[in-house]
């Protein structure tokens, strides 16, 4: 509860605790013998009494559990794939030296693309995207090119293997040949650039997905509480914090450390928008040789 908002029973934490609890029970299927209420006047860390965001927020219910694995992060990993096919050109060479009929067909004999070409000249087949991605959907890779004479008297054949140069992103854009990752840390509390025991085990996580040529950007947030040249001053802290625990383990090739302050990534009009906006950012760039076999 939040007594500077007359708030001064402490049967309205108990209550506002067990509301919660009995949620996880009804809607979870928590059982309750799992579940120890406890109340307070205030959070542990409460947010600046003095102003009224920091007054609502304090009118809260917080969650902690002995299992840090119940309470993690829940990993989002979202990926894009793009095809941007490139021109095949064909110059066929049989006799006699007239038109050609070229066709370009799949292993399996399906035919995409056929043309007559003059003598002398080049067929240059263009795919859309949409043709190339049929073909790999159904796990044709190898495509046969032949050409033969107007009159049927000669026939040549050539094969072609799609190559693929890819690139993944997860969370974040994509270079060619570069794993690209966005990792967050969520859990700081009001005015501290302390990782959190929740966050700690992500953070290990994070370190051992890291190599030596890995390029990083920490990117460190504050609410919009507060004076903005504090706040700023605040989120660079958090970023510096951040990468300086990443160096413990492993010195990437570049480390790049920021602090937008109260950029607002999150809507601060609501309590758990600002916690949310305490927050630092991880740009991951790893090129795809040193994370081979770990995608």
């Amino acid at each position: 509860v939040e007594p500077a908002s007359g708030e001064s029973d402490a049967a309205l934490a108990q209550r506002r605790a067990e509301a919660v609890r009995d949620y996880l029970v009804r809607v979870w299927k928590i059982d309750a013998s799992r579940i120890t209420v406890t109340s307070a006047m205030l959070p542990a860390h409460p947010s600046n009494r003095s102003i009224a965001d920091g007054r609502e927020e304090n009118r809260r219910v917080e969650l902690s559990s002995n299992d840090l694995a119940v309470l993690a992060p829940v990993r989002r990993v979202s990926k894009r794939a793009r095809l941007i096919p490139d021109p095949i050109s064909v110059l066929p060479k049989v006799e006699p030296a007239n038109a050609s009929v070229v066709k370009i067909t799949s292993s399996d004999g399906r035919l995409v693309a056929s043309e007559q070409v003059a003598s002398s000249s080049t067929m240059t087949w263009r795919p859309r995207t949409g043709e190339i991605a049929a073909l790999l959907n159904a796990g044709q890779r190898r495509l046969v090119v032949a050409a033969s004479s107007g009159e049927g008297e000669q026939y040549r054949e050539a094969r072609h293997v799609i190559g693929l140069r890819r690139s993944t992103a997860s969370d974040g854009d994509a270079e060619a040949d570069t794993i690209r990752e966005r990792h967050r840390l969520v859990f700081f509390d009001f005015d501290d650039d302390k990782i959190s025991a929740t966050d700690a085990p992500y953070m290990e996580a994070l370190q051992a997905r890291l190599r030596t040529t890995s390029k990083i950007t920490v990117t460190g947030y504050t609410d919009r509480i507060g004076d903005r040249s504090y706040n700023t001053s605040l989120a660079t802290r958090r970023a510096s914090r951040v990468a300086e625990t990443i160096k413990e383990r492993i010195v990437p090739e570049q480390v790049v450390e920021r602090g937008a302050g109260p950029e607002l990534i999150h809507n601060n009009d609501l309590p758990e928008g600002r916690m949310y906006n305490r927050t630092v950012v991880i740009d991951v760039a790893t090129p795809r040789a040193a994370l081979q076999g770990e995608e």
